[in-house]
C-alpha cells in the first residue's frame, strides 16, 4: 500500500509540474503597453518601464482598462515605471485575469479596494 501511496503521489507532482502555465516575457514601455496587452493570445507576463509624468496617467488608464477586458493571463511588472507613487482606488479592479502585480520602490500609497475583486491574484 505504501508503494502505491508513493507512486500515486509521485506522478501527481509530475503532472502538476508540467501542467503549470508558461508565460511569454514581453517588455514594453508604458506608451505601447494597451495596444501590447490588446494584442494578447496567450498568457503573459508584461514588463513594463517608463516615466510616469501627468501625460503618462492616460497611459496608465489605458493599460489597466486592457487588462481588465483581456481574456488571458497576465502577470504585470511595472518595477520599471519611474515616478508612480500611488496607486489610487479601485485601479485594478475587477481584473479578474491579473495573475500578480510587482510595483516600483516609488509606490508610497495603495487607495482603497486597489485590487478588489482581483480573483486570481495570487
Amino acid at each position: 500500500m505504501k508503494r502505491f501511496l508513493i507512486l500515486f503521489f509521485g506522478m501527481f507532482l509530475t503532472f502538476n509540474i508540467f501542467a503549470q502555465t508558461s508565460y511569454k516575457k514581453i517588455e514594453t514601455t508604458l506608451e505601447n503597453a494597451a495596444d501590447v496587452v490588446r494584442s494578447l493570445t496567450t498568457p503573459a507576463e508584461l514588463e513594463v518601464s517608463g516615466v510616469m509624468m501627468p501625460l503618462s496617467k492616460s497611459d496608465f488608464g489605458d493599460l489597466v482598462s486592457e487588462i481588465r477586458t483581456q481574456e488571458t493571463s497576465i502577470k504585470l511588472n511595472l518595477a520599471k515605471v519611474e515616478g508612480l507613487k500611488e496607486i489610487e482606488s479601485k485601479t485594478f479592479k475587477n481584473c479578474k485575469n491579473l495573475i500578480s502585480v510587482i510595483l516600483p520602490d516609488s509606490v508610497t500609497e495603495i487607495g482603497y479596494d486597489a485590487f478588489s475583486s482581483c480573483s486570481n491574484l495570487a
